[in-house]
């Protein structure tokens, strides 16, 4: 499922800007460009449509090959060496490269021990607050998001503090550990309907607390909460008003 695509609505609602750099699936069936044009959002916007996102909805998408040509070229062959399990060079540079180079960033990495570099790395990229997470899940699988199957570390750094290490676990804050079947979701379509019923208060299972996990964690990033435990809180609250719903909707006008 796509769970940071689906908490920038809740972090826009909270009060952020949120600069979402992403493309089309190549490890899953739906990655964020994939979701967002399922839900009517047109995802190659050139700068200006993506300037309009931001002025009217807090929310913006940068469609990766739009502005990183060399993504475009080499998507096929990634795709092919991904469903062999083969990671390229792509996977690491690709969540650095946000081309709004926005001041606050939160990153997932697929490598544990790549967390202080990716920190660091955006650190000397000029970001205030930069953070880069790596979950865990049984069995020894990982994920690039904040985990609710497991053990997350996060390595924070930035303009004003030094590399930070440390592990939280979903205990934490209040959630028990899931099985990854819990949270596992389909392709685009599917996927979008789950983002909609979570933030219209339907779905209200592992699949929502694991996006409010990962909303905290950015409310915090961006100072807009002073912890992962109050980033949560306030996400709950944007959810329940129906605030973060409304920055789904009008992204949905504004990015045609």
């Amino acid at each position: 499922f796509n769970f940071s695509s689906t908490a920038m609505f809740i972090v826009a609602a909270a009060g952020g800007v949120v600069l979402k750099h992403g493309n089309r699936g190549i490890t899953s069936k739906s990655g964020g460009a994939d979701v967002l044009e399922a839900l009517g959002v047109r995802i190659d916007l050139p700068p200006e449509g993506f300037r309009k996102c931001i002025r009217e909805a807090g929310v913006g998408f940068l469609f990766a090959p739009n502005y990183h040509p060399a993504f475009k070229a080499v998507a096929p062959i990634r795709k092919e060496l991904a469903g062999r399990g083969v990671r390229t060079i792509f996977n690491i540079i690709g969540p650095l490269m946000n081309p709004a180079r926005p001041e606050c960033q939160l990153v997932g990495v697929f490598a544990r021990e790549f967390c202080p570099a990716f920190a660091e790395i955006l650190q000397r990229l000029g970001r205030d607050s930069a953070w880069a997470v790596h979950g865990s899940v049984s069995g020894g699988r990982v994920i690039d998001e904040v985990s609710l199957m497991g053990p997350t570390r996060i390595c924070k750094a930035g303009a004003y503090q030094d590399l930070e290490d440390e592990e939280i676990s979903p205990e934490d804050f209040g959630f028990a550990r899931v099985d990854p079947e819990e949270l596992r979701g389909g392709d685009a379509k599917v996927n979008a309907a789950i983002l909609e019923a979570i933030l219209e208060g339907r779905e209200t299972g592992p699949k929502r607390d694991m996006v409010l996990l990962n909303s905290g964690a950015a409310l915090a990033c961006a100072g807009l909460a002073d912890h992962i435990g109050d980033g949560i809180e306030l996400s709950r609250e944007v959810v329940a008003s129906g605030a973060a719903l409304d920055r789904l909707r009008r992204l949905q006008k504004a990015a045609v």
